[in-house]
C-alpha cells in the first residue's frame, strides 16, 4: 500500500470511529441499550426455572449480542483514535522536515 493509500485508510478509520464514537454518546442510543439490557434482566429475574431454559438460553444469548455490539463500536473507536493519532503524528513529522 502506498503513502496515498495508507492516507486514505487512515482518514476513513478516523472517520468511521468519530462516527461511532457519535452514535455510542447519543442520548437514544444510551436510552435504548440500557432499555433493551433492562427488559432481558426483567425477564430473567421473573422467569421460572422448572420450566423450559430455552428462553433462558436465548436472553442470554441477547446479552451477549449486545455486549459484542458494544465491544464493536468500542474498538471501531479505537482504531479511529489510533488512525487519528497517526496522522498527526505523520503531519507533525512532515512539517519538522520542512524546516
Amino acid at each position: 500500500m502506498d503513502k496515498k493509500q495508507e492516507e486514505a485508510k487512515l482518514k476513513s478509520q478516523t472517520t468511521f470511529g468519530q462516527e461511532a464514537q457519535s452514535v455510542v454518546d447519543n442520548p437514544a442510543y444510551q436510552f435504548a441499550m440500557t432499555a433493551m439490557r433492562g427488559e432481558i434482566f426483567a425477564k430473567l429475574e421473573n422467569y421460572d426455572l422448572s420450566g423450559d431454559n430455552e428462553i433462558i438460553l436465548e436472553q442470554v444469548r441477547s446479552l451477549q449480542s449486545i455486549s459484542k455490539m458494544q465491544t464493536q463500536l468500542e474498538k471501531i473507536i479505537r482504531d479511529g483514535d489510533f488512525a487519528l493519532a497517526h496522522l498527526e503524528q505523520d503531519a507533525n513529522n512532515h512539517k519538522r522536515n520542512q524546516r
